[in-house]
């Protein structure tokens, strides 16, 4: 609109300069107005009409209405979106107060400053990132300012005093190692985790706790880095033992929790737990000579003796063997020649005869032994059930017979069909008969 009455303007000075003339003399020329600056025109009643003039542009045409107006008719006011005081053809994102040309450059993801470049080396929150060789999350200098990390070995802690070793930065565990793992400029100082030695004095490689010294380097023989053994007397004691059925607590755990342990002919232990903990029943057979040590507990066991010698005890009170009512808890081949039994409680046995137990031959004496709740099916002895073609001694004492029941007459405590006659029985209940057959 204001290109339009500018064009009009110029068009109606030119027809001013061209609305006159006059000749050498100076007189004005028939029919002319005289030169008075007020152009007129005549009509035909032959009156004349005064046409409106702008000063300093020319005569304007009658019955043409220009008026100027103020100096923003007819624009479009400049916008600011975001009232950051920049308009919208100088700001590069007008939705963003904060970003304007030369605003601060921040490491925000975002060209503040509208250089066309997004986090530039301007950003007032760099960070310093150092070079990591060894990948311990430490670095050496010199660092590099930059608002992302200028690569994948880059990291934002300095203070490696061996970026070959990632066991030594700044703030790590010192240990004794010959080694300033923490950089602080002390090799191995007495304060490391692991500079602590205790008296060892039954040479099982772990010490008395109550003894104690603190340094990287060994007091000399009979110390050690290992501590917490319980019993330092006892090579046999310490945190990382067997614990073995025995009354002892030999892993060091405040609790005497084994289940069971063999120990051969030559003292030699052996960790037995699996021979009497299973899902349904453990069926064991020993075969050699030694002892059988259980722990209290209930067990389901269907255990065979077929070795010379053997002794089978329990340790505490409340050791039971279990048949279940499915099976026969123990039971004597004959090539036994002495087997023990001590402290136990055999339960709940079942088989054609000898319920609870079988012996076929040789010695076999019961301590502390109490027999219930065992059934002879089919033959003779509910709790005992002797067989045997050779001379026979049982002694029982201080024991019992409870519950038991034969399938016939024969002794629900034990019965013996044997060719000697040498027996003896002083347990509570010990009803049994004997029946000694030819050789």
């Amino acid at each position: 609109m204001q290109s339009m009455r500018i064009t009009l303007i110029l068009t109606l000075m030119a027809l001013g300069c061209s609305g006159k003339s006059s000749d050498s003399s100076g007189d004005t020329s028939s029919g002319d107005v005289e030169d008075s600056g007020q152009p007129s025109s005549t009509d035909d009643s032959g009156s004349t009409e005064t046409s409106t003039a702008i000063s300093g542009v020319g005569a304007v045409p009658s019955g043409l209405d220009v008026d100027p107006g103020p100096p923003w008719d007819g624009l479009v006011a400049p916008i600011d979106g975001d009232g950051d005081g920049v308009y919208e053809d100088m700001d590069c994102n007008d939705e963003d107060p904060g970003t304007y040309p030369e605003a601060p450059e921040y490491c925000d993801g975002v060209d503040n400053d509208c250089d066309r470049t997004i986090d530039g080396s301007n950003a007032l929150d760099q960070s310093l990132w150092y070079f990591d060789e060894d990948g311990d999350g430490y670095g050496v200098g010199p660092p590099e300012l930059a608002c992302w990390s200028p690569g994948d070995q880059w990291v934002l802690e300095g203070g490696d005093c061996d970026d070959a070793d990632a066991r030594t930065h700044a703030g790590a565990d010192e240990i004794c190692d010959g080694i300033d793992n923490d950089c602080d400029g002390v090799i191995d100082p007495s304060s490391a985790p692991d500079a602590s030695w205790y008296r060892d004095n039954d040479g099982d490689g772990w010490g008395d706790e109550s003894e104690v010294v603190e340094s990287c380097e060994s007091p000399g023989r009979d110390w050690t880095t290992l501590g917490g053994d319980c019993d330092d007397d006892d090579p046999g004691s310490h945190p990382e033992a067997v614990e073995w059925c025995g009354g002892e607590d030999n892993d060091c755990s405040g609790n005497d929790d084994g289940v069971a342990t063999w120990i051969d002919s030559s003292g030699e232990m052996t960790d037995a737990t699996a021979w009497l903990v299973s899902e349904e029943v453990s069926r064991y057979t020993i075969m050699n000579p030694g002892t059988l040590r259980i722990c209290p507990g209930t067990w389901s066991v269907a255990l065979s003796v077929r070795t010379s010698s053997a002794r089978i005890e329990g340790v505490g009170s409340g050791v039971v063997l279990s048949g279940n009512g499915t099976h026969r808890v123990l039971r004597a081949t004959s090539i036994v020649e002495d087997l023990e039994v001590e402290n136990l409680t055999l339960q709940n046995g079942s088989a054609d005869q000898g319920g609870g137990v079988e012996l076929s031959g040789g010695t076999t004496r019961f301590q502390d032994v109490h027999i219930s709740g065992c059934e002879a099916s089919e033959g003779y002895g509910g709790g005992i059930g002797i067989d045997s073609d050779t001379s026979f001694i049982l002694e029982v004492s201080n024991g019992s017979f409870e519950g038991n029941s034969p399938a016939d007459v024969a002794g629900a405590g034990w019965h013996a069909e044997v060719t000697g006659d040498d027996f003896s029985c002083t347990a509570a209940g010990c009803t049994g008969d004997v029946t000694t057959v030819s050789e």
